[in-house]
């Protein structure tokens, strides 16, 4: 995902580097190992980050000893390196001139309305007047001499990323409000010198520093490494997936469809207790959302159980644009409910026309699209039992459809043979495709329609395959 995104660097804006200008990074093969370079103990004093962090310090340092443990387990080699240019190049950026950066990005709302800036920032971002154009360019000098050094350092302990916790402390929004400056500076301890010293990050949740309070890591390389430390992060992201703890899981039974409540979600129905033990593992993309092993001897008496449906987080292969990519390729989809494509299960590639299909239908007229589509729509409907359900579908596709038109008359320019495969290749499209390729005049009250039905095949669906979960 992050090479991705890096390629797509046009150049365009003065701001935006050219992708040529990027070196990517290969990526991490399956079962590689790597090595990972971190601060020495010196710069990882977790009890300086200020009295309103001493409570949790040896909490921070133990969930910080578990991360680098976690990346061991996942085939990474630790190492130490000399973290005094990263935490000098961070020192910089709000000591430093580069604050007169910030300051000309909003110099003319400073200077028109400096009122309706947060007055912490008002008061960091104003020092930037006390810098002159010589301290700017020794600044930049430094800098430069920093990133050579933090090159140097990587490159003599032999580590193709960095990683530093990301933050060294939580602090509460009452003790931030006291002491603005220097706690927020405390935040960026780890990670100020991100940008001044052409680095790529990533931040990946590794731990709990407390029952409350959440710890991570970042990892981070060189420009154009973001293949290489998403690969990391995703290897790093499964650790101790299967220790986690679930207390209970809320779900509604999936009754039978002669059941009046029809197996929808039942918000208070049930609370089945899952002991830790048997937690099997989250988010299985090919088959369903959570996977649980039932206790022994208990196999004949949990039941069976379903999440709430969404259509983000469900659907069905009959009525989704397409399945999620994300899925698709075994990953999370981390729009969760609100994403636009099917969370469900799809045995094959959706199927599409093929070009010289498409071109001849691109001939065709609306009227004669309708008639050749009409039939294919019905026997979809059928053959789902959804013909009831879908009957006010069916009368607003009827009322565009040019009933005069005959199929004879209508596809007399058409080739019998070539007329023969399109037909083949509509009996396999899905219903949506095929309800979507309907010349309509206004697609709104068939949205409508199609959500319906959507609805009543995710109902049917959750009664009968694998988004049931077996407990």
């Amino acid at each position: 995902m992050g090479k991705g995104a890096a390629a797509e660097a046009s150049g365009a804006d003065p701001f935006d580097r050219p992708a040529k200008e990027l070196r990517h990074g290969r990526r991490l093969a399956p079962g590689e190992a790597f090595t990972f370079g971190i601060p020495s103990p010196k710069f990882l004093d977790f009890q300086s980050f200020g009295s309103a962090a001493q409570a949790r310090a040896k909490e921070y340092a133990a969930a910080w000893d578990r991360s680098v443990e976690a990346l061991q387990a996942i085939g990474g080699t630790c190492v130490e390196v000399d973290y005094a240019p990263f935490q000098e190049a961070a020192n910089l950026l709000y000591q430093g001139p580069w604050v007169a950066e910030r300051l000309a990005a909003i110099a003319a709302l400073l200077q028109e309305d400096p009122e309706v800036i947060e007055p912490t920032v008002r008061k960091i971002v104003e020092q930037g007047h006390q810098y002159t154009a010589q301290q700017c360019f020794e600044a930049s000098y430094r800098m430069r001499a920093l990133q050579r050094a933090a090159e140097a350092s990587m490159e003599a302990a032999k580590a193709q990323v960095l990683v530093t916790p990301t933050v060294g402390a939580t602090y509460k929004i009452e003790d931030v409000l006291a002491d603005p400056i220097a706690l927020n500076t405390n935040l960026g301890r780890f990670t100020n010198h991100m940008n001044l010293l052409d680095l790529c990050g990533l931040a990946v949740p590794t731990a709990w520093a407390s029952d409350a309070l959440p710890f991570g890591v970042t990892i981070s390389a060189q420009a154009g490494s973001d293949a290489y430390i998403c690969d990391i992060g995703q290897r790093l992201g499964t650790v101790g997936a299967l220790e986690a703890a679930v207390e209970d899981v809320e779900a509604a039974v999936a009754v039978p469809p002669t059941d009046p409540k029809g197996g929808e979600y039942l918000p208070d129905a049930l609370k089945v207790q899952v002991p830790k033990s048997t937690f099997f593992g989250f988010m299985a993309p090919a088959a369903c959302p959570a996977v649980f092993r039932p206790p022994p001897g208990l196999e004949e008496d949990v039941g069976r159980f379903r999440f709430p449906p969404s259509r983000g987080s469900w659907g069905h292969p009959e009525l989704c644009q397409r399945p999620c990519v994300h899925l698709a390729k075994g990953k999370a989809c981390l729009a969760g409910a609100s994403c636009c494509y099917c969370h469900g299960m799809h045995c094959r590639p959706p199927v599409k026309l093929d070009q010289s299909r498409r071109l001849i239908m691109q001939t065709m007229q609306e009227e004669d699209i309708r008639t050749l589509l009409w039939p294919h729509i019905q026997k979809r409907l059928e053959d789902l039992e959804l013909a009831e359900q879908a009957s006010r579908l069916m009368v607003l596709l009827a009322s565009e459809r040019e009933l005069e038109s005959s199929p004879q008359r209508a596809f007399q320019d058409i080739e019998r043979k070539d007329l023969r495969k399109i037909n083949r290749s509509l009996a396999r499209l899905p219903l949506l495709a095929l309800v979507k390729s309907f010349p309509c005049s206004s697609f709104a009250a068939i949205d409508e329609q199609l959500n319906i039905l959507r609805t009543e095949l995710e109902r049917q669906q959750s009664l009968k395959d694998g988004r049931v979960l077996q407990l």
